[in-house]
């Protein structure tokens, strides 16, 4: 249960800095690039590494791993701008639906009434998001896909290879997108503040620990109870920080998507 809680607390806040960093005038790539130096510098830090090997098909997940992370982070911070914290944060979270759809087609689990119904809640959640009247914001359907891909490919890693380290596998993942990260500074020719590095620096010690404490969790409790408790709790405090603290007013009806989100991600977690 500690992994849980320290999985939860980790991502929050992850959510809780990056939106911090979105309310000033910092490029958002440098603090980004520059959160991999540190997460990197973790995984690489941990004695278990060194005893373990690297199955080919593990490095390439891992690389791959590593250029969605990049991505995600960045797609998070523009949802994060342009929707508010609470309906990025939401969106993000749901994505659980990919995660779940993978165990079932691909490890054989079988989703019983309880998942059937929490699975149709999302659907709920994904079609009514604007109205029901207009498209889901591209940012926050993009953001869906890519969080819910790198759910399922973390559940791929805890599932089929258990006695792979997990710091050597997040050695490779935070190393792939520390390279990009800063290929991609060094392209776009942005402005390298020594303030933006070292929050990004402080940003990268909750987003090492958030996947390695998600890791963890897997490898001992189901993927059902896992991304459920973590998610909604995320949700939950998401939703209550963009309103205290960033004075953000999601609305009645993204409220009510909110709790159902919620709700459906309860049902998950309590069906296994």
């Amino acid at each position: 249960m500690i992994y849980l809680l320290m999985a939860l607390l980790s991502s929050f806040s992850v959510a809780l800095m990056l939106r911090w960093v979105e309310r000033r005038d910092l490029s958002r790539m440098v603090v980004i690039a520059g959160n991999y130096v540190t997460a990197t510098l973790l995984a690489l830090s941990a004695r278990s590494w060194r005893s373990g090997s690297m199955p080919p098909d593990v490095l390439f997940v891992g690389i791959g791993l590593g250029v969605l992370f990049l991505a995600g982070f960045l797609v998070f911070g523009l949802a994060l701008r342009r929707e508010g914290m609470a309906a990025a944060v939401t969106m993000g979270r749901i994505s659980l639906i990919i995660p779940v759809l993978t165990a079932v087609a691909v490890f054989g689990e079988s989703p019983g009434p309880v998942d059937a119904i929490a699975l149709a809640l999302i659907i709920i959640v994904l079609w009514s998001w604007e109205g029901g009247r207009k498209r889901i914001a591209p940012v926050l359907l993009l953001l869906f896909l890519l969080f819910g891909c790198i759910s399922a490919m973390m559940k791929w890693f805890a599932a089929t290879h258990p006695y792979v380290p997990e710091s050597l596998f997040l050695t490779v993942v935070f190393s792939s997108a520390l390279v990009c990260g800063w290929i991609v500074v060094a392209w776009r020719r942005q402005r390298v503040c020594g303030f933006a590095v070292g929050l990004g620096f402080l940003l990268g010690i909750p987003n090492y620990y958030s996947s390695f404490f998600l890791v963890k969790a897997l490898e001992k409790m189901p993927a059902f109870v896992v991304f459920p408790v973590v998610d909604t709790g995320v949700i939950l405090l998401s939703a209550l920080a963009g309103t205290f603290w960033f004075g953000e007013r999601p609305g009645k009806r993204r409220l009510v998507s909110m709790g159902l989100a919620a709700a459906a991600l309860i049902l998950l977690g309590t069906s296994r």
